[in-house]
């Protein structure tokens, strides 16, 4: 069978009804240098009575340190919320992905779905 044209996605993640924080999660780490696209799509719904914000952010290696992207913040009550970063990864250093909560003294709880293409 012949290898498959374009991009390809080389992860994926899809966490439903999260409560807390998600710390530094390996999302995938690269065999090779390359370009990658990481997309995140975060949901929190009406329904999980909050009043706090969660963010989800992007982490890596580039040809030259260590990089973080700006972040997907989705504001309680946000239906859903999409975002996408464009990563130069260097090899043997992981991708990886966590999810902050900010304000608010009550969490709420959040969807989380993220995709990781190689470019």
């Amino acid at each position: 069978m012949a290898p498959p044209f374009g991009p390809v996605i080389v992860a994926s993640v899809a966490l439903t009804s999260q409560t807390a924080s998600i710390g530094n999660t390996t999302l995938y780490t690269p065999e090779e240098d390359g370009d990658y696209l990481a997309t995140g799509y975060l949901e929190i719904p009406s329904t999980s009575h909050g009043d706090g914000d969660a963010a989800l952010y992007f982490t890596w290696q580039d040809d030259i340190q260590a990089e973080s992207g700006s972040g997907i913040i989705a504001q309680y009550p946000a239906f859903g919320i999409s975002g996408h970063q464009v990563i130069r990864a260097k090899s043997g250093y992981a991708i990886q992905y966590h999810v902050d909560f900010l304000l608010g003294a009550n969490t709420p709880w959040f969807n989380v779905f993220i995709k990781l293409v190689r470019l």
